[in-house]
Formats: C-alpha cells, structure tokens, sequence
C-alpha cells in the first residue's frame, strides 16, 4: 500500500482471480485498487501483468515493477533483451470519470408460510457510455434471483423454498471497465408458521368463506384424529348473518385441532350451532348431544350441549377462552361426553399477547473474537475505550406483527457482581445488516451503532428474573416504517463498571423474549381484539347505553331488552386487562342498574365496558375521568 500526494491510497497486488464483486477486470495479474482518505474505494485496475513492486508518482499515477522474457506487445514498447528482463511501467491517475447509479441500494423481502412474496425492481444508470456490465450475487445465496446486467429497470426476486425462519442477506454487485460500481444489499426474512398466525380463523368442516364484515375463514386445516365431517345443504341458521359458516361442522368421536402460534396469549372463540338434534323433522333436542372440551390439557367445556345453550337447533352460539401457549401449538380436543359425538363449526384464535423470539443475539467484548454462540449476553462498561467495555445486540422480526399497542423487551439475568442496583438501558438500532457469527470478528464490519438515545431502562440486582424494558414507540416506528426486523443494543451508560449477565437465545431455558400486546381496534363495530363480539338478530331492541359519559366513579347502565339472565358487566382497557364490575342491584334486562367504579385502581383513558349474557354481548366504549 502507498499513499498518494492527495490523501488517497494505492493498493497493488497479483490477483489469480478474474472479475468479480471485488474486482471489475476481467485478466489475471497485477491488481490495483484506489483508496479515499476515508477508506473508501475510487476504483480498481486489472493490469494483465505480474508485478513484485510498485510506487505512486508525483502526478496521482503509479510505477510497476516486474520481469517479462515477451518481446514488445500491445502493453509493451521493446523486445526482450534475455531471458527475463527487469520491467518497468508508469501508469496514469486513474480516476473514472463515469458512474454507475442505482435508485436504491437495499431491498428487504419477507415470506410467510402460504404466501407470494413480490419481485421488487431498482433502476441503474449510467453517467456516460454504454457500460460493459456484469452482475455478481453473494455466494451461498441461491434464493435470490438476480437479473440479466443492463442498464434500466432491474427486478429481483426470491425463492424461499425450503429455507428454516431465519435472516439471509447477500450482496448484489454491477460494475463495468471504467465506472466506478453499485452495489445492492438484499435482505430476506423468512417467518416462521407459527409467528405468522397472529390472527387465525378456520371453518371447520367447510371451505373457505368470508364474512360480510371481511373477516376470511380458511378452509379446514390443522385437524388430526377421526376425520370427518357434518354438513347440511340448506337451512336458516339464527343469531347470525353468516349461515355458511354455520352449516359444515367437524363431527366425530374424537379429534383435535392443533394449531402453531407465536408462544403468547390468545383468545380463542368456538363457535357452535346444532343443525341435527331438535332441526325440523328430526329427533332428538335438549341432552342428545354432549361433548367436553380441552384447550392445552386442561378441561374448558363439560358435556356441553350446544342445544342447551343456543336456546334450540339451528341457532349460532359462541365460547370464549383466554389461553397461554408455550410451546408453539396451541392444542385444542374435542372428546365424547354424556351423548353423541363433539361438533365444532368453526374456531377463531386472535392474538392478545405475544412472546416474540429472537433471530439474532450477541455481545461485543474482546476484539476479533465472536460470542454468537454463547449461552449469555453481557453488558458492562468501565470507559468508553477500555478493554471491560461489553455491549449486547439482539434482533426480532416484526414482520407479522398486527399492529403495536405495546411492547417489552424482557431479559432474564442479574447484576453478576454484587447486589447493587445497576441501571440497564435499551438502545434503538436502525442498521439490521449485523450477523450473529460476524458480530466483533476481524473479518466483521465495525458493530453496528445506537440510532436513538436510550429508549428506556430497568435496574438489575442480584436476583435471577426477568427484567423488562418498554420499547414501545421505537418498535411502533420500526413498524410503520415497514422494516420486518428491530434490533437493540444494551449497555450501561453511566459506567459503573459491573458484568451484567443475561441468558441469550442459547441459553436452554428463559431466553430473551419481545412481547407485543396489539393495539386495540379502532373500529366500534368490532370487537376489542379485532373481530365481532355479537351474534347480529334479526330484529335487535334498542341497544344498552351508559350516562353519563364520560364517567368518573358512578354511572347507570341501561339494559338492553335483547339480554337473557345472568348478566355480567366488565370493563376492558387498551391492554385488554378486564376489571369485573360490581352493579349495585342485579342487572336485568330492559331496566337501568347504577355501577359504582370508585373501587377500582383505573387510570384515565378510553375503556370498553363488555355487557354479556347468554343471550348477546355488548361493547360500548366509555371514558374514564379523573
């Protein structure tokens, strides 16, 4: 390497190689490459000769050195004087006076299980000319398909075909003799079965069918056990609007639905109607059928009768369950009760809180070496510059993700060193292109950098748990922004020179976990967690209303007629936490009762209070004042 009168740098070699992403010449030998101040590349040269020295010139230009028995030639001016002889060339600066530009330099694709994933296409100009182009991809990166070299439209496109839920980049390089090159970084996030259904909606028995609000029910999938099925042809099916959904069941002795999710919470609805027992010319009502129910080995529904409940055949009925799930599937079982065989017409399984796993993680510590493997992360800083600074990185996709109510990064770990409370904090960081396996090694670019001040921060003793960070407006701008992915880094900003340690990914139990509540439905026709809470009638009474609204610590609830008995009251906020409402007298339908809400620890903001018995559900939206 030699530095030039203006700053820059010559670099000069022998290059057994022809061209490619690095090298734009397309002849063995001597290999130059021009350097910026700044460490940036002007350009190369691909000589066509051996060389073992070389010098830069006064002029930008440079010299060779090297030994040639050829006699004079294109690049050569005398004849051989033996049998090798001592050479020498001087070479102009070289500067390429013309460029390649491309319209952007990053595209991001995502894949989800069951979907097309888009081309997408970059435009690339020239300054000047018509350039000798090639195009070079990654290697190791045959799910990209790249385009013919020319200047224009250029449109990529991708193949996830047999790849694991993962991050995978490449680097797409056009250069031609002359120009200086452009370079395209491509990103594909590949998400996994279960992370993508955030939102799930089966008919059961049945074809897939949309509902008149939009809500798609896919056709059946998911079940095991005895198959098969129940339907009729016809027939006015109550309580609903959506008779097709109601007229196909599963039906058997046994059978279970198991369905993959994001480990989280969700509300599961099972939606029933009795279109055999108790149905115009048919036997048979009340007590004919009755079938338990088990949602992840644990018992929901004891000899239900769908009957029973509905108030008659041919007439929709729903059940609601909230239920964790831990290990990627959420098992649903159908089994045999009192009387003839379980029926279920279709399932709706809507997120409420999800663990999100991390794709990525990593800390920096000792440089050129890489801790992507380790079973920890760790977080420790003495000075800026010291060799105990240790900062972590740790990525997630939130490609699937509906959208953000809030979020949470949770770590579970303690203060190694003594019990002090040492303050951690959670940095945004807008650069996704770091590897795990790359992340402090030589051949590694330099880790990524914080691109928002601390976006919160948790003290850590000595105690193994979990410890949480709220993230929620950087992962909410990740979002609307549209990038599949979010990355933190961890560090301790006001130096206090204490390990911190944590479990990574690694780590066999409690990993690093991103949980996401959604946000709530905005639309009053829905319900609080994104679908219908009411079966529409054919004739509806006058819905219930509350005054005065807004509320503080009384208000009267006007009944609706449309209520059977046992009526319960609820109030639900934005993070879909419910408070039980205690009335003053029992709640009876058609009549006002006074609610006293003094005893319950709510904060200001918009709540919904949930109105249900068996005979309908309500939602009517309040708002809480100091």
């Amino acid at each position: 390497m030699r530095e030039n009168a203006d700053g820059s740098f010559t670099l000069g070699g022998n290059a057994n190689g022809y061209a490619s992403k690095y090298k734009t010449g397309n002849v063995l030998g001597a290999w130059t490459i021009k350097l910026a101040a700044n460490g940036s590349r002007i350009s190369d040269r691909s000589l066509g000769v051996p060389i073992s020295e070389f010098a830069s010139t006064p002029d930008g230009g440079f010299m060779l050195l090297g030994a040639s028995s050829d006699n004079a030639g294109p690049i050569k001016t005398e004849n051989s004087r033996g049998s090798s002889d001592g050479w020498v060339i001087k070479y102009a600066p070289t500067v390429p006076a013309k460029k390649l530009t491309i319209s952007s330099s990053n595209l991001s694709f995502t894949y989800k299980p069951g979907s097309v994933t888009a081309p997408q296409t970059v435009t690339l100009t020239a300054s000047a000319g018509t350039p000798d182009l090639t195009i070079i991809k990654s290697d190791n990166a045959p799910w990209l398909k790249i385009p013919q070299a020319a200047t224009g439209p250029l449109t990529f496109s991708t193949d996830a075909t047999g790849l694991a839920a993962g991050t995978y980049t490449a680097a797409v390089t056009l250069f031609a003799p002359g120009y200086t090159r452009a370079v395209v970084q491509v990103k594909l996030l590949v998400i996994s079965e279960e992370a993508s259904n955030t939102i799930v909606r089966i008919n059961a028995g049945g074809p897939e069918f949309t509902t008149a609000t939009k809500k798609r029910f896919v056709a059946d999938q998911y079940y095991a056990g005895i198959d098969r099925v129940s339907s009729i042809a016809s027939g006015d099916i109550l309580n609903t609007s959506n008779d097709i959904l109601y007229q196909s069941a599963r039906c058997s002795p046994s059978f279970s639905y198991n369905i993959p999710v994001a480990n989280g919470t969700f509300d599961v609805y099972l939606h029933f109607a009795e279109t055999y027992f108790g149905a115009p010319g048919k036997k048979g009502g009340k007590g004919s059928r009755q079938f338990h129910v088990n949602m992840e080995g644990s018992r929901k529904l004891t000899n239900y009768d769908i009957f029973a409940k509905a108030g008659g055949a041919m007439r929709a009925t729903a059940e609601t369950f909230t239920v964790d799930v831990t290990d990627g599937m959420l098992n649903i079982d159908f089994l045999t009760g009192s009387a003839d065989l379980p029926r279920i017409s279709a399932i709706e399984v809507l997120t409420k809180n999800v663990m999100l796993k991390p794709l990525a993680d990593s800390y920096i510590y000792e440089y050129g070496v890489n801790y992507g493997s380790a079973p920890n992360l760790e977080v420790k800083t003495i000075s800026e510059n010291g060799y105990k600074l240790r900062y972590s990185y740790l990525q997630f996709p939130i490609g699937t993700v509906t959208k953000v109510g809030s979020a949470k990064l949770r770590l579970y770990g303690h203060n190694h060193e003594n019990n002090k409370d040492i303050y951690l904090h959670a940095y945004g960081v807008d650069d996704d292109n770091w590897k795990e396996y790359e992340l402090g090694t030589l051949q590694s670019a330099d880790p990524p950098l914080a691109s928002t001040p601390s976006l919160g921060s948790v003290a850590v003793n000595n105690a193994y748990k979990y410890y949480e960070i709220d993230v929620t407006s950087y992962v909410k701008a990740q979002q609307q922004a549209g990038d599949p992915l979010v990355s933190f880094m961890l560090r301790d900003p006001n130096k206090r020179n204490t390990r911190l340690t944590f479990n990574s990914r690694e780590n066999a139990s409690n990993p690093p976990q991103l949980v996401i509540i959604p946000a709530p439905e905005t639309n009053a026709a829905a319900r609080t967690n994104q679908e219908e809470i009411s079966l529409s009638l054919e004739a509806e009474p006058e819905p219930s209303s509350v005054y005065p609204n807004p509320v503080r610590k009384q208000f009267t609830v006007q009944i609706s007629g449309k209520h059977s008995e046992d009526i319960s009251l609820d109030l639900l906020n934005n993070a879909g936490q419910s408070y039980q409402v205690v009335t003053a007298q029992k709640a009876i339908a058609g009549q006002k009762t006074d609610v006293d809400i003094s005893g319950l620890a709510l904060s200001s903001g918009i709540y919904m209070l949930k109105i249900k018995s068996e005979a309908a559900t309500e939602v009517i939206k309040l708002l809480v004042t100091q």
